[in-house]
């Protein structure tokens, strides 16, 4: 347990252990808390913003909802279809992760977005980077854009979208096993066309928005994370889907970093006596950090009904592969329940926990209230990754419509 979480502790910028080293040193623990308060509160929460654009009819839309997993339809999902025409930046928010947002952007040169205006009109300085979206081909405009967001120092991202459609219609030629030569001809085009525009090396990804577990989107998630900054590719990672096993374990390495923060601030000053126990801790620290672990992985209420919805299954079959109890179940009350059973595991912990903290570990180390509140939150991040795990393995199970 404590080798796979510390791999991933490195969640203090150097500046920041500097600073909690002069504070600790100067007014002792007491005065450091807060500031492990304000980074618990904070981590996972930078704001992230994904510029959309391509011409009305490309699919925008579906792929905007295909990020967030939410089906065309549903409450907060943004309209599908090919009349549908984005007069203005519209924003959609991440339904689990407010501080994700994509944006909808009409298409260069239309309407009130003519191309020498473009950047200047959709407020070019709000997005941290674009994605361009074709249903066929990649036009002069598009390549125009990717030259100019590439001048104010940005990045940009080329996707073909509704590849499953060309699957379809290799189906019904009965030329399905030529599928590879003719995606990798889709691609060579939409680079040649770039190309063509004075788009030099460009990516394009291709892309189903229907099964986003198909085609070159993982491989587009993986560049994506790759090249963001640290926080930043902290919460793209926290907001994807969880299409694959090896989405949910990065989710798992990341949030290990929130329970050791959130293992400190509960054991830290002013932290609460529990009746019938023979330590302090501020239990609701706990439950946050329970409720926050549970919209990353998806597996509140409202996810997993999404979830089911969209791949046809009753949501109690998802329910029933969930390991853990605690799950649905987020309260202080049980909350102390669990915590009381973490006492007898607190003399399992290594030395290493000692070190996990920086510049206060071996005075937190030495404390029963931060390794049984560490423990606990630990159990927990391993039974909530291991349901979310399990509740990929059912949807791919059952789901007879998956290519």
């Amino acid at each position: 347990m404590g080798n796979s979480q510390s791999e991933n502790l490195c969640f203090f910028s150097e500046e920041e252990t500097n600073t909690l080293a002069s504070v600790y040193n100067e007014s002792g623990f007491e005065a450091v808390i807060p500031l492990f308060k304000e980074k618990f509160d904070n981590l996972g929460t930078e704001p992230l913003n994904i510029a959309v654009t391509g011409e009305s009819g490309t699919g925008k839309s579906a792929f905007i909802n295909a990020m967030r997993g939410l089906r065309p339809g549903e409450p907060g999902a943004a309209k599908e279809g090919l009349t549908e025409q984005t007069k203005n930046p519209t924003p959609y928010q991440h339904p689990d992760l407010p501080s994700v947002c994509l944006w909808d952007l009409p298409g260069m040169g239309t309407g009130n977005f003519p191309c020498h205006k473009y950047l200047e009109k959709v407020n070019f300085k709000k997005y941290d980077f674009f994605i361009l979206i074709t249903g066929n081909r990649f036009k002069e405009n598009d390549a125009r854009l990717a030259r100019e967001i590439k001048k104010m120092g940005k990045e940009f991202y080329f996707v073909r979208s509704r590849i499953d459609i060309e699957e379809y219609s290799l189906r019904l030629s009965g030329r399905l096993c030529h599928i590879k030569d003719e995606l990798d001809k889709i691609r060579r085009y939409c680079i040649e066309s770039l190309v063509e525009n004075q788009v030099d090396s460009p990516r394009v990804f291709l892309v189903s928005s229907k099964y986003l577990h198909g085609y070159d989107f993982l491989e587009f998630c993986e560049v994506l994370e790759s090249e963001l900054p640290e926080k930043k590719k902290h919460v793209f990672v926290l907001s994807l889907p969880n299409l694959t096993q090896s989405v949910v374990k990065k989710k798992k390495k990341i949030l290990s970093a929130k329970i050791i923060l959130a293992a400190t601030v509960a054991a830290g000053a002013g932290a609460i006596p529990i009746p019938g126990l023979s330590f302090a801790c501020d239990v609701s620290i706990i439950v946050s950090a329970l409720l926050y672990i549970r919209r990353s992985f998806g597996l509140t209420e409202e996810s997993l009904e999404r979830l089911a919805c969209k791949v046809n299954l009753p949501v109690e079959e998802l329910k029933e592969v969930v390991v853990s109890p605690l799950v649905f179940d987020i309260t202080p009350v049980t909350v102390t329940k669990y915590l009381s059973k973490s006492v007898a595991g607190v003399a399992m912990l290594s030395d290493e926990l000692l070190h996990l903290i920086p510049i206060i570990g071996s005075v937190l180390g030495a404390s029963v209230s931060f390794t049984a509140s560490y423990w606990m939150l630990s159990k927990a991040l391993d039974e909530f990754a291991e349901s979310a795990e399990k509740v990929v393995m059912k949807v791919f199970q059952c789901n007879k419509e998956l290519p």
